[in-house]
């Protein structure tokens, strides 16, 4: 399929950034404009972290804790205002 044929919704694997949700806390890949989480549907998702740090890094780790590898923030559990 050409691009000229693909809908405007299509998003190709090349056009999504890491973004974290500030809700549940989880990594995924998004299109640049998105808003939501896909997993709880909260509209807080985070480009970076407070430092600028791009969350590049975070998609391929599997530990149960990580860290921003620039300034140290524990990225763990969710955030404290959560409510499951």
């Amino acid at each position: 399929m050409s691009d000229d044929a693909m809908s405007d919704d299509a998003v190709r694997d090349d056009a999504t950034v890491p973004m974290r949700c500030a809700a549940c806390g989880r990594f995924r890949a998004y299109a640049p404009d998105d808003r939501y989480c896909l997993l709880c549907g909260h509209d807080a998702l985070e480009i970076a972290c407070a430092c600028g740090r791009a969350f590049n890094y975070a998609l391929v780790e599997t530990g149960a804790s990580l860290h921003c590898p620039r300034c140290g923030r524990a990225w763990r559990g969710r955030a404290s205002e959560f409510d499951p």
